[in-house]
């Protein structure tokens, strides 16, 4: 499912699927292509699969936080703290 910022006054580029299995986080897909048929067909974009369900948890938290509609920009991005851990076990 997709979900409206409506409160956000700048443009949302936080490009990902997060792959649940019974509500469980599994897997994300990210990377730069717009989710238009010219990101997918016509321009050069890179995307990943992510097969790693705590690096996949870690967005699906991200993304509750953003459907709030918080201001998570910047130093304010939880993603980047959970990342940091996850980057220093792998």
């Amino acid at each position: 499912h997709s979900t409206a910022r409506d409160q956000i006054i700048n443009i949302s580029h936080n490009k990902f699927v997060i792959h649940l299995k019974n509500g469980v986080p599994k897997a994300l897909w990210t990377g730069t292509c717009n989710f238009t048929f010219n990101g997918f067909y016509l321009q050069t974009n890179m995307a990943l699969e992510v097969k790693h369900p705590a690096t996949a948890e870690a967005y699906e938290n991200y993304f509750k936080i953003l459907k709030r509609n918080q201001g998570v920009g910047g130093s304010n991005n939880p993603v980047k703290k959970v990342n940091k851990k996850i980057c220093h076990k792998v």
